[in-house]
C-alpha cells in the first residue's frame, strides 16, 4: 500500500528500545500532527548522522512531534543508549514489515541513488572502519506528517538516500508550508468517524468538488497574508544527566553499531521482552474481524 495525501494510517503496535507493544495510533493523539520518518538500520551511518542531527535541534519542532523509524532490533538502542537519551520516539521494525506493507523501496546501488551529502557521510563513516558491501541493499526513505489518529497529511517517498527532511528545522518548515486548514480537515473526518482509505479518500474528494464549485461561482479575491504569531521555541525535556551533553557524539560514533549485521548480547536483566516483529496484516486482520489473515 503506498501512502498518499488522504490515506489513513492503519493500527498496530511497535516495540521501542525501551517499551513494548505500544499503539502506533495512540502515539499518533495530540493537538500536533506527527512526523515520522523511515530510515535505515540504526547502525547505518545515514541514519545516525540526522539521528544526531535531529537530536541536537529536537527544540526547533515547535508545534509537531517527531517520530523515527528505524531497521533494528530494540535491544541493540538500548544497550547503547539508556532511557531519557533520545528525545523523540524511536520506532523499531527490525524484520522491515512497515516498510513492505507501505512499499518503502531499497535498492542494491548505493551510488546510484545518492546523493552528494550521503557521499560525504559513507565516505566519513569508511575512515572510521564502516565497510559498504557490494550490492548490500539501501534503505530509502518516506516522510509522513500525521494528523491526530493517523491521517496522512503528507506522504513523500524519497528518491535518494538523503531525500527527507535534515533537520528539525526542516521538518517545522514544512508542517509551516502545508496548506492552511489540513488538521481541521482531519478533524471533520474524525468525527464523522471514517476508519479506511476508501472511505478517507470519498470524503476528501467530494469534498474538493465543493470547493471547486463554490470557487467557480463566487470571484476570486485575493487577501494579503497575515504574518504567523511568533512562538517559542519548546525545549526538548527528558534528557538525563551526562547523556544530555554527548549523545549526539554517540550517535555520530560509526564505530559503534557502525555494520549493519552487528548484534549486541541481550543482558540478562532486560527492561522487557520484545516481540521482534511488527504484525501489521495480523491487526488488520482483527480489526476487519477477520482471521484468515492471522
Amino acid at each position: 500500500m503506498r501512502l498518499r495525501y488522504g490515506d489513513v494510517m492503519p493500527e498496530f503496535h511497535y516495540d521501542t528500545p525501551y517499551q513494548p507493544q505500544k499503539s502506533f495510533q495512540e502515539l499518533t493523539l495530540g493537538a500536533s500532527p506527527l512526523a515520522v520518518i523511515f530510515l535505515a538500520n540504526f547502525g547505518h551511518p545515514i541514519t545516525r548522522y540526522f539521528l544526531a542531527k535531529y537530536y541536537t535541534t529536537y527544540s526547533e519542532l515547535i508545534d509537531c512531534r517527531l517520530a523515527v523509524v528505524v531497521k533494528s532490533k530494540p535491544q541493540v538502542i538500548s544497550a547503547a543508549f539508556p532511557p531519557g537519551a533520545i528525545p523523540f520516539e524511536i520506532i523499531c521494525d527490525p524484520e522491515g514489515a512497515l516498510y513492505d506493507y507501505f512499499e518503502i523501496p531499497t535498492e542494491t546501488n548505493a551510488y546510484k541513488f545518492a546523493s552528494l551529502e550521503s557521499l560525504k557521510i559513507l565516505r566519513a563513516a569508511r575512515k572510521e572502519g564502516y565497510r559498504l558491501k557490494k550490492d548490500q541493499p539501501q534503505q530509502l526513505p518516506l516522510t509522513l506528517i500525521l494528523a491526530p489518529g493517523g491521517g496522512v497529511g503528507m506522504a513523500h517517498y524519497g528518491s535518494s538516500l538523503t531525500d527527507f527532511p535534515e533537520d528539525c528545522q526542516a521538518i517545522q518548515r514544512t508542517v509551516d508550508h502545508m496548506e492552511a486548514g489540513w488538521m481541521d480537515e482531519w478533524d471533520q473526518m474524525s468525527a464523522l468517524g471514517f476508519v479506511t482509505q476508501e472511505e478517507a479518500q470519498d470524503w476528501m474528494a467530494n469534498r474538493a468538488e465543493q470547493e471547486d464549485f463554490l470557487q467557480y461561482q463566487e470571484p476570486y479575491q485575493e487577501q494579503a497574508e497575515e504574518p504567523a504569531p511568533a512562538m517559542e521555541s519548546v525545549p526538548g525535556g527528558g534528557l538525563q544527566g551526562d547523556w544530555q551533553d554527548n549523545t549526539a557524539e554517540l550517535l555520530l560514533d560509526f564505530t559503534t553499531l557502525s555494520q549493519p549485521e552487528q548484534e549486541v548480547a541481550i543482558p540478562r536483566d532486560d527492561l522487557y521482552k520484545t516481540t521482534g516483529e511488527i504484525d501489521i496484516l495480523g491487526a488488520l486482520a482483527k480489526q476487519m474481524g477477520r482471521h484468515d489473515l492471522d
